[in-house]
């Protein structure tokens, strides 16, 4: 049999108190550290699982959306009211000055209007 050399060492009990409670609070922060890692990742799975299940609700509203435009018709504005919408449209202002026949054709597409909203409101 081989003879096993010992090693005593002298340590001071209220220093191997201190020492043995640091350890012991070392790993229990250690393993409440470990349980809050083991939360953040079911928490991490849960938030990707409602992410996931986000996507899927906003995919199924776009279709039904994409659904309801197809079905609702398309307005159609009557011809006598485009025309009218025509010519209530503002015309351009130039910088020349206006010249007699110009100034004629304003006053007559003026009158025009004014004919064309008194036929509409009544």
């Amino acid at each position: 049999m081989a003879e096993k050399k010992q090693l005593y060492v002298a340590i001071d009990p209220n220093e191997y108190k201190t020492n043995k409670t640091n350890i012991l609070r070392t790993k229990a922060d250690v393993i409440s550290i470990i349980k809050h890692l083991q939360e953040l990742k079911k928490i991490k799975t849960e938030e990707s699982q409602l992410k996931n299940r986000l996507h899927q609700l906003f995919d199924s509203v776009k279709k039904t959306l994409k659904q309801l435009e197809n079905k609702i018709p398309t307005p159609s504005i009557p011809k006598s009211i485009k025309q009218s919408l025509e010519a209530l449209e503002t015309p351009e202002v130039s910088e020349t000055p206006l010249t007699p026949k110009q100034d004629s054709s304003i006053d007559r597409e003026l009158q025009e209007i004014k004919r064309k909203l008194s036929e509409l409101n009544s």
